[in-house]
């Protein structure tokens, strides 16, 4: 527990009591931080309009490009916006003009694999939104 909290920060991760992994090996809850990560320098005009839309729904938490997924050897997805709606669910959202087939691809790869997320590809439906769940 020393190395971890010495290579990944002030032990802010805490073992989980008695809990063990099927190896044997006592497993580690990481407590996340409740800030906002708001680098909106890095959207474009229609992700920033949507984060403001997300952030008029009052979440407990929004992120922007907070988490990178790995989803094989040197293949990564970055969803644009995440947020905590107001039934605890963790929202990974990908907002779209317009989707690509590796884009759309990437993100069904990370449903597959991180189930514990709700993955959505966002577009702009006139004046309002069209939120599609990506199904693992």
């Amino acid at each position: 527990m020393a190395e971890f909290n010495a290579r990944f920060g002030n032990g802010s991760a805490k073992p989980s009591p008695g809990a063990t992994s099927p190896a044997g090996r006592q497993e580690i809850a990481v407590h996340w931080q409740s800030t906002e990560s708001t680098d909106e320098s890095s959207l474009n005009k229609t992700e920033k309009a949507y984060l403001d839309y997300v952030k008029a729904r009052n979440p407990s938490w929004v992120g922007v490009h907070s988490l990178t997924f790995k989803l094989g050897h040197d293949c990564r997805f970055t969803p644009d916006i995440f947020f905590i709606d107001d039934t605890g669910r963790f929202i990974a959202a990908d907002v779209k003009g317009f989707m690509r087939d590796d884009a759309k691809a990437k993100i069904q790869v990370a449903a597959r694999l991180y189930p514990m997320f709700t993955f959505t590809i966002v577009t702009r439906n006139g004046t309002g939104w069209h939120e599609r769940v990506v199904r693992p």
